[in-house]
């Protein structure tokens, strides 16, 4: 036998769907095998297999006994000459597995080869071809420097990037997505990946012994494959830099133990400058945009103030260094509030939103001036210019930013999100399907026909579809024909850009895969999408919602306490209100996908069913109250429940 696949499942039955059938029709001119270790999967991926691949060699674990004991497990029971060690998450071009095996059968002194990797949105993925990680090497990578660096042969030795990504070369390091070795090679260095290593980092160790036996390593540019989880892990986060340092460790204790306090010396310190640049480029992108409007509002009051008391009165420094020092920070706060709570800082943010944060801002502070003390009330002039100033800020802060990221005048931080569905009709409607496209607005999304037709429900056909996408720009794609080859996926990923995101419906058309989705279909789209109810600053206004009801009935609460049959529940629900422990308005109960809708505390007035006949119809309800929240509809929901639940 010419080749043996080894696949590691645990979880992704919608992708392994995708991969295997991708190897269904991939070019194999001689005998291949797939084996497929599965780590006790409970989504029903055994099953699948068992059904849809009757030829795939299945070992069912009862226990999830992680990647490398799993590969070490179909590697005893492989018979080919080569051995592909295979992601779940892939799919593999026509060409993908001759191509590197002719390189191989030609040159007897590579040992393993591995391919360009592309993820879901066509991005080259560098961990396709990388360095052998010396103590400067991984220092680099922990600390950032090789990201900062990207093409530079010293600082981003790790990712090998003064390599081009579309020129075979000999490397250091190839990647476990797909790890294709000589079957004598691996007898020769004592068998397959190191059971040591957890994650991360067995793919090092297994190339390194590679090159220790006396054989090259090789990347092959002239096929490329997909790598679905080349975006979705997210590996600037500082638990996989904590991660990558552990096997790291591993990695020096085995092979550098004469360099090993020093390499993790190197390790620690790059962790620690990792970490600090994570936290200051959360900083700047989260809160830290709030803090820097507190103090520029601030700033131009304070300016303001000096301004009118030169214009008005003729002394720059007329008004008390208490509106300086008391008031104006003050207003600054109060504004920034505000703006927070009406979704400025959200990446959806609207013009009308935030003119309504500054106008309610404003009410907020002239009944708060009208408060205070007459010591305090030092300038209802200033506290106007505050309000102009605070007006042109915001608008003209966040187009200049904007204008310097894009280079084009915009407030706001995203379009609405446009698709284009390429495919046949029924699959394209299936899509549509899934994707519950209810939410969209009328005419954005677009659908381009794999076959010549005249049907008025596409735009065009396959051929126009360059001049398709440049017309309207759309954000994601989604390939609806489940008899598309692969590689003419890759094409027109290749042809329209990284800048679109990509999707595939499943052959069945029962869910979607990407880069940007998790892992279970039912859950796909309702994690990608941006529901309401994710948003910080709209469950902030569910929670005022909350307790500004539940302050209007505190003075009638003895009165309700009398009038309302179920009067013990009732105070049972005001005082976990109070207490955040429910919430007046939420989902019903009685659905079955409450894991892919954003966390909410249990409804005290939605515990009723009458409305719904079955629990698709309750998720479906679920669904949309989570994706267009809005106070409006709760308050809706409780005028008309709020009694007939006690009553």
């Amino acid at each position: 036998m010419k080749l043996s696949i080894i696949i590691v499942n645990y979880n992704v039955r919608y992708f392994i769907d995708q991969c295997l059938r991708s190897i269904e029709l991939a070019v194999k001119p001689w005998e291949v095998e797939t084996i497929v270790v599965d780590n006790n999967s409970s989504d029903q991926s055994v099953e699948l297999i068992n059904a849809k691949y009757p030829d795939v060699k299945l070992i069912a674990n009862k226990d999830n006994v992680g990647f490398s004991v799993a590969c070490n497990q179909g590697l005893k029971k492989a018979k080919g000459e080569y051995i592909l060690f295979l992601n779940p998450d892939t799919i593999l071009k026509e060409d993908s597995l001759i191509v590197p095996v002719e390189i191989m059968d030609k040159d007897k002194s590579i040992g393993a080869a591995g391919v360009k990797m592309v993820d879901g949105s066509g991005n080259y993925l560098p961990e396709s071809k990388r360095g052998l990680p010396t103590p400067f090497v991984a220092f680099c990578k922990a600390s950032g420097l090789s990201g900062l660096f990207p093409r530079s042969a010293l600082f981003n030795q790790y990712h090998m990037g003064h390599l081009p990504a579309d020129q075979n070369a000999e490397v250091n390091v190839l990647s476990g997505a797909f790890f294709l070795v000589r079957k004598k090679v691996l007898d020769e260095i004592g068998g397959g990946f190191d059971e040591d290593f957890f994650m991360y980092g067995e793919d090092i160790d297994l190339s390194y012994r590679i090159s220790l036996g006396g054989y090259k390593l090789y990347y092959v540019a002239e096929t490329s494959i997909i790598h679905f989880k080349g975006e979705s892990t997210k590996k600037v986060s500082f638990n996989y830099i904590r991660t990558f340092y552990k096997a790291m460790e591993i990695f020096a204790d085995k092979h550098f133990s004469r360099k090993s306090l020093f390499f993790k010396w190197f390790l620690k310190v790059g962790i620690y400058i990792k970490a600090l640049l994570s936290l200051l480029r959360a900083f700047v992108g989260g809160r830290g945009r709030m803090i820097a409007d507190f103090v520029l509002l601030y700033l131009g009051f304070a300016g303001g103030q000096l301004l009118l008391g030169q214009l008005i009165h003729g002394d720059k420094n007329y008004y008390p260094e208490t509106l300086v020092l008391i008031n104006l920070p003050i207003y600054a706060l109060v504004w920034v509030l505000f703006l927070y709570l009406f979704g400025y800082y959200s990446r959806y943010r609207s013009s009308m939103q935030t003119l309504l944060a500054v106008f309610f801002g404003g009410l907020f502070l002239v009944a708060l001036y009208g408060l205070m003390e007459a010591f305090f009330r030092s300038s209802r002039a200033v506290l106007l210019f505050s309000g102009v100033w605070a007006l042109v800020y915001v608008f003209l802060s966040r187009a200049m930013y904007n204008y310097f990221k894009t280079r084009k005048w915009s407030f706001t931080a995203e379009h609405s999100p446009s698709l284009v569905l390429v495919g046949k009709k029924q699959e394209v409607l299936k899509a549509l399907d899934i994707l519950q496209f209810n939410q969209y607005k009328t005419g954005s999304h677009i659908s381009i026909s794999t076959e010549p037709t005249e049907d008025e429900f596409f735009k065009g056909t396959i051929e126009d579809i360059d001049d398709i996408v440049h017309a309207y720009q759309p954000s994601e794609l989604i390939f609806c024909d489940s008899s598309m080859r692969y590689d003419k996926m890759m094409e027109i990923m290749a042809l329209l850009g990284t800048e679109v995101k990509y999707r595939i419906l499943t052959a069945e058309g029962d869910g979607l895969i990407s880069s940007f989705s998790s892992r279970r279909s039912g859950e796909l789209f309702s994690k990608q999408v941006v529901h309401r109810l994710s948003l910080g600053h709209v469950r902030w206004q569910k929670r005022l919602f909350d307790l500004i009801v539940s302050l209007v009935l505190l003075p009638i609460l003895p009165f309700l306490f009398i009038l309302f049959r179920r009067r013990v529940q009732f105070l049972k629900d005001w005082f976990a209100v109070i207490f955040s422990l429910k919430t007046w308005v939420g989902y019903y109960p009685g659905g079955t996908n409450y894991s892919s809708l954003p966390d909410l505390r249990k409804s005290c007035l939605m515990n009723e069913q009458s409305d719904f006949t079955n629990a698709e119809r309750v998720d479906k309800y679920n669904y949309h109250y989570s994706l267009d929240y809005s106070i409006r509809e709760d308050l809706e929901i409780f005028l008309k429940s709020f009694f007939k639940r006690y009553m």
